[in-house]
């Protein structure tokens, strides 16, 4: 499977791209951040720690979805809206770990999710999941 962080630069996003790094059957295929962050331009794996993967980290979630089966995101709330408009209108799947959805981004994620695969996780503690 490959998949593309979003979010990358932070501490969950650094943590999946070194696990992805050691799984068999998962591969990196994009890193985003939002747009003006230190991080662009970077590769994601010296980044997280594990080494250079030959992915650079970018601010166009566009220019790299179609080369990914999934994408992870924990970015903030408005690039998880962003991304999530973008998955849906490709119908890519999602997994989204933000926290801070306000009422309405929940709504409208509730809307757009009818039309593509996504688990809405904002909690990621292994007593909660």
């Amino acid at each position: 499977m490959r998949v593309i962080m979003s979010g990358a630069a932070g501490r969950m996003g650094q943590c999946i791209i070194n696990l992805v790094q050691h799984a068999k059957d998962v591969e990196l295929s994009g890193a985003v951040e939002v747009s003006g962050h230190q991080a662009l331009g970077q590769d994601a794996g010296e980044l997280a720690g594990c080494g250079s993967v030959g992915i650079q980290i970018t601010d166009a979630l566009e220019s790299v979805l179609s080369e990914a089966d999934a994408l992870i995101d924990f970015s903030l709330p408005a690039g998880t809206m962003s991304n999530v408009r973008m998955c849906a209108s490709h119908a890519t799947p999602m997994v989204i770990g933000t926290t801070g959805l306000s009422a309405t981004e929940r709504n409208e994620l509730t809307m757009l999710t009818k039309q593509f695969p996504c688990v809405l996780a904002p909690n990621m503690s292994m007593g909660i999941n």
